[in-house]
């Protein structure tokens, strides 16, 4: 019985390694007309902050559905990056809770951009907006220029649900501490 769990574990290592599965990629169909995607299934890296909040970074479109059993777009938006400090405040969207995520799309440094301390980087905040409160604080991280897109999912975030509506309201800001080439990044989408 041994030698038979033996050979299958083999054999299914040899499929793997014939087709190019692993444990970190998974290709699926995006219709007749398109090619196959790679999607990341593992994290590039994880963040847990203070706050008991977990940020997963990928660097390839995610796969993995949202709280709900998969992500809705909740809108697009462009992000000014030019360099001058000043934050940023960006648009507000509705969360039913679970995960949220925000893909920052591939950009480049601009050249002649000053380099701070951190190098050339931009903090982001998570709020959740209250309009009877002070908005409240979820959790920040670090976006670095990238040569591909990277999704940031943010998860723990249930106790951020108020109001009779039961949903939290979330927005970010986002500091503006190197330029890109055109002084923005298009296309930053926010999902839940």
């Amino acid at each position: 019985m041994k030698k038979i769990i033996a050979l299958f574990g083999l054999g299914v290592l040899s499929l793997g390694l014939l087709f190019g599965f692993s444990n970190s990629n998974v290709y699926a169909s995006t219709g007749s007309d398109t090619p196959q995607v790679m999607y990341s299934v593992l994290p590039e890296s994880t963040i847990v902050t203070d706050e008991g909040v977990t940020i997963d970074v990928y660097k390839t479109p995610l796969l993995r559905a949202g709280g709900n059993g998969s992500w809705d777009l909740k809108g697009t938006e462009p992000w000014i990056l030019n360099g001058n400090g000043t934050p940023q405040k960006d648009s507000t969207y509705r969360s039913s809770g679970g995960d949220y995520m925000m893909r920052v799309p591939a950009h480049k440094l601009y050249s002649k951009t000053p380099i701070y301390d951190l190098g050339p980087s931009t903090a982001v905040t998570l709020y959740e907006e209250d309009p009877d409160n002070p908005d409240d604080y979820v959790t920040s991280w670090t976006v670095f220029p990238s040569s591909t897109s990277k999704d940031y999912v943010v998860r723990n975030i249930n106790r951020f649900l108020d109001g009779a509506n039961n949903y939290a309201e979330f927005y970010t800001m986002h500091e503006n501490m190197y330029s890109t080439d055109g002084g923005r990044i298009e296309g930053v989408k926010y999902y839940d």
